[in-house]
């Protein structure tokens, strides 16, 4: 009896050693709960306009974990443009202002887990980055539209090319009141240099005139292209407003026609210039041999239903160029301007007998006229340094061009008819 009371405390042993090392009921012990982490934006910052600004959100931390992924936003402020806003350190390029701004960004990070922060926040402050005048400076650049296959089948419209517009006026203006802060004239090479005032929102305009004035040594020239006599001012072309602290501002002009040489619904802001720019090369080409000539002033009326010189009994000079697009337009015919150009020349310059009229290739003329045409189309070939004359127009919607070469006298009849001869006194 005593013997199985002592087996059954045995057992009774065994059980509440088994039950004391938790195997009885098979429970376990949860895990703890994850704590959010805590973004950090980083401390506030005082930069310069234009300065590369760097956000900093390495101080971000999670107290059981690791930080998995960053999420920035811009709150308020001048918008920028993040150089990534998933990562810790993002960058940005402060925008121009005239006076103190701030911009506020806020921060949001996520941990290894899941778990998402409270937004943190920091501030930017941006100051104006230059006191007193600045160099604005740049090159302007005109489109000019070449002829097809060697220009015998009208104008190129799809292959417009950027050329220098030279001596022409370029002005800073104040993109709010539009007064000028300053002007100056384009190099060879289209180049311009303006000092004005820092931190100012600005435009750039590129007015259609050369002109050098009686403020300055020969030579001198005044040529503006507008349109019709009476208009005020000169064709202009002006940029979209920028800070001048930025310093670098080029000007390339726009074509304003398609490729199938219809408008595009801009302005054709390139035509005028273009003009200027044939012009711009026949005077350099005067004053390679006479160095010291001052040229009276002329009009370039772009915009007129006939093409021609015209001078008046006030002492008045203008040229008519053609400018529609579906007849005729003479902007882009060098050989066109320049032929007018050499009528300004031969009157200024020398003597013309001419009574004007109409004429084409082939017209047995007045001497006067042959000869006063003659002279426009040896003048353009000389200039131009290429002896075929072209001009391009619209013939039944298909864009073409005409031309000779001036080297060649043309026939003045047909060949085989009565008095057959090649060329004459009394052909242009």
């Amino acid at each position: 009896m005593l013997r199985k009371i002592a087996l059954s405390l045995a057992g009774l042993g065994a059980m509440l050693a088994l039950a004391s090392c938790g195997g009885g009921d098979g429970g376990s012990t949860p895990p703890p709960a994850n704590v959010a982490p805590t973004a950090n934006a980083g401390a506030a910052q005082s930069v310069l306009a234009s300065a590369t600004v760097t956000l900093n959100g390495t101080a971000s931390s999670d107290p059981d974990g690791s930080i998995a992924s960053f999420a920035w936003a811009q709150l308020t402020g001048t918008a920028v443009t993040l150089s990534n806003s998933t990562i810790a350190q993002p960058s940005f390029v402060a925008p121009p202002v005239v006076t103190a701004a701030t911009l506020t960004f806020s921060l949001v990070v996520t941990d290894n887990r899941g778990a998402v922060s409270a937004a943190a926040a920091v501030t930017i402050t941006v100051n104006p980055s230059q006191v007193g005048n600045v160099t604005v400076s740049g090159a302007v650049r005109f489109a000019r539209v070449p002829f097809l296959n060697s220009g015998t089948f009208g104008l190129n419209y799809a292959a417009p090319v950027l050329q220098p517009s030279r001596g022409v006026i370029v002005r800073a203006l104040n993109a709010t009141t539009q007064a000028e802060l300053a002007t100056g004239v384009t190099s060879a090479t289209g180049a311009y240099s303006l000092s004005v005032t820092g931190n100012t929102s600005i435009t750039i305009q590129v007015v259609a005139r050369m002109q050098r004035d009686a403020g300055l040594p020969l030579p001198r020239w005044d040529v503006r292209a507008q349109d019709g006599l009476a208009a005020p001012l000169p064709y202009a072309y002006t940029t979209a407003a920028f800070n001048s602290s930025l310093g670098t501002q080029n000007v390339d002009i726009p074509l304003g026609i398609a490729a199938d040489g219809t408008p595009t619904g801009s302005p054709r802001a390139s035509g005028p210039f273009a003009v200027l720019d044939t012009i711009y090369t026949a005077i350099q080409a005067i004053l390679a041999v006479e160095p010291a000539i001052n040229f009276p002033a002329l009009i370039v009326d772009w915009g007129a239903q006939s093409v021609g010189t015209f001078f008046t009994t006030n002492g008045g000079q203008r040229i008519a160029l053609m400018s529609d697009l579906t007849e005729d337009t003479d902007e882009f015919d060098q050989h066109v301007v320049a032929h007018e150009f050499g009528h300004y020349i031969e009157r200024n310059f020398s003597r013309s007998d001419s009574i004007g009229g109409a004429h084409g290739l082939g017209d047995r003329l007045d001497m006067r006229v042959a000869f006063g045409e003659g002279f426009g189309y040896a003048f353009a070939g000389i200039v131009l340094n290429d002896p075929f004359a072209r001009d391009s127009f619209v013939l039944n919607g298909s864009h073409v061009a005409g031309g000779f070469n001036v080297n060649i006298n043309p026939r003045t009849t047909p060949p085989g008819e009565f008095g057959d001869q090649v060329g004459c006194w009394c052909s242009e």
